[in-house]
């Protein structure tokens, strides 16, 4: 598991694996490159860009944005925490 980047603004991500393990992973730019059906839980469809580059997976699961579980939470309410919490990260373009 990385420790977060030394500087600048991240976003802390855990995925639930397929083999049911969980991963923090810290996004520190955007476009985040998920690409997930719009329903819960939200499973990763595919990944590219920084997604891609950090070593996210196709299958895996968003179970928290930060601190905050978003598992029971609607489609609409999880979305507008993801994005929320990527809006502080800078818009790199890849």
């Amino acid at each position: 598991e990385p420790p977060p980047p030394a500087d600048g603004p991240t976003m802390l991500v855990t995925f639930r694996r397929e083999d049911d393990s969980l991963v923090d992973v810290y996004f520190t730019k955007r476009q985040l490159g998920l690409d997930f059906a719009k329903k819960v839980p939200i499973i990763m469809k595919r990944v590219r860009d920084n997604a891609e580059e950090i070593g996210v997976q196709p299958g895996w699961i968003i179970e928290k944005v930060g601190d905050t579980d978003i598992t029971d939470m609607t489609f609409k309410t999880a979305f507008k925490m993801l994005t929320d919490a990527s809006n502080n990260l800078p818009n790199v373009q890849t």
